[in-house]
C-alpha cells in the first residue's frame, strides 16, 4: 500500500510541476505576443517551457535540491511570480478559452470532405510520431545502461552524482 501512495504522490507532484511550468510559459507567451496568432503563441510557450525547464534543472542541481518536492515548490513560486506580472487584459483563463474557441473553429471548418480526411490522416500520423518519440528513448539501450541510471542517481543525490562504471 505504501508503494501505491508513494507512486500517487510522485505523480501528483509531477503533475503540479508540469502544470506550473506550463502556466508560466503560457503567461510569458501571452505577455510577449498578445496580438499574434495561435501558432506563434503556442510556439513561444513551448520554447519558454523548454527554457524554464532547463534553467530550473540547472539551478536545482547546483543547489543540490533536485528532488520532487523542492522542484515542485520552485515551479509553484515561479507560477505565483508570473501571476504578479499580469497586466490589464492579460487574464490567462480568458486567453486560453479564446484560443480554444479559435482552435475549435479551425477544426470545425476543416471537417468537411477531403479536408477532413487530410486532417484525420495528419492527426493519426502525428499521434504515432508522438508515441514513438516518447517511448523510444525510454527503451533504448543507452537509456537503460547510462542516461536513465544517471538521472536516477541525480534525483537520489539531489544534485550532481558520479557514475563510476567500467
Amino acid at each position: 500500500m505504501t508503494d501505491l501512495v508513494t507512486f500517487l504522490s510522485g505523480l501528483a507532484l509531477q503533475s503540479v510541476f508540469v502544470a506550473s511550468v506550463a502556466c508560466v510559459a503560457a503567461r510569458l507567451a501571452y505577455r510577449w505576443y498578445p496580438h499574434s496568432g495561435l501558432l506563434i503563441r503556442a510556439g513561444a510557450a513551448a520554447i519558454a517551457c523548454g527554457w524554464l525547464l532547463s534553467v530550473l534543472f540547472a539551478v536545482l542541481m547546483t543547489l543540490r535540491l533536485f528532488r520532487p518536492v523542492p522542484a515542485t515548490a520552485a515551479a509553484l513560486v515561479l507560477a505565483w511570480l508570473a501571476g504578479l506580472l499580469r497586466s490589464a487584459g492579460q487574464d490567462l483563463k480568458t486567453n486560453i478559452i479564446r484560443d480554444g474557441e479559435v482552435l475549435r473553429a479551425l477544426i470545425q471548418s476543416a471537417t468537411s470532405g477531403w479536408t477532413a480526411v487530410g486532417v484525420a490522416a495528419f492527426a493519426f500520423l502525428a499521434a504515432l510520431l508522438l508515441v514513438r518519440s516518447l517511448s523510444l528513448p525510454l527503451l533504448g539501450w543507452d537509456t537503460l545502461t547510462y542516461h536513465g541510471v544517471k538521472s536516477a542517481l541525480w534525483i537520489r543525490a539531489g544534485g550532481w552524482a558520479d557514475l563510476n562504471s567500467p
